[in-house]
């Protein structure tokens, strides 16, 4: 029989886990195209930040700019307009304030609203004038690249013709905004409205 010895210690040498070469250089070229694709979107973000900025400010100038003259032009009377030479790039007029009962005409405001766009500056005045033409207060739209009034004849928009807006009392208002942004891109918007002015 055989006779075992309890107190006899077993040595093994004990194998330490550690990555090879090729786990390691797995590894680190994994975590590069991660790493890449991170620096790639930031890039791409640097560059369409400035313009979706950019779209949502001229985005935000024409409809401020067409919301003023709309509402402006709605209170107006189209023969005012037509006195007051208008053209594709002014109009001058004074807003309707009531009605005189015993005469059944309207009562026209003292002050003038008037609109000049200044295609050397790309920028549409308003300026609020009164009796003697002084002007009492001015806002500016910038950015603008076109003219913005024009009229209708025979469902065709055409530049603004006094004639034809004294048929119809139809305003029709193009706001065309554009605005360089780095270069070559471009952020451009162009809003529409077709105003019935007062006839009477």
């Amino acid at each position: 029989m055989k006779s075992v010895n309890k107190n006899k210690k077993k040595y093994r040498i004990r194998r330490t886990k550690s990555l090879t070469l090729v786990e390691t250089l797995l590894a680190v070229s994994i975590f590069m195209v991660v790493l890449m694709g991170f620096m790639a979107s930031l890039s791409l973000g640097e560059v369409f930040f400035p313009l979706n900025s950019a779209n949502v400010d001229m985005r935000s100038n024409v409809r401020v700019a067409i919301n003023w003259i709309v509402k402006d032009a709605r209170q107006a009377v189209n023969w005012d307009i037509a006195n007051n030479n208008p053209g594709s790039s002014h109009l001058k007029f004074r807003r309707v304030n009531g009605l005189n009962i015993d005469t059944g005409e309207y009562l026209l405001d003292e002050d003038y609203i008037e609109y000049n766009y200044d295609a050397s500056s790309f920028k549409i005045v308003r300026n609020l004038v009164n009796s003697e033409g002084n002007i009492i207060r001015s806002w500016e739209f910038n950015n603008i690249n076109q003219a913005p009034f024009y009229t209708q004849h025979n469902e065709e928009v055409q530049e603004f013709n006094e004639n034809s807006f004294r048929d119809n009392g139809k305003l029709i208002v193009i706001i065309s905004g554009q605005k360089e942004i780095r270069g070559e891109m471009n952020a451009d918007f162009s809003l529409r409205s077709d105003v019935k002015v007062r006839n009477e």
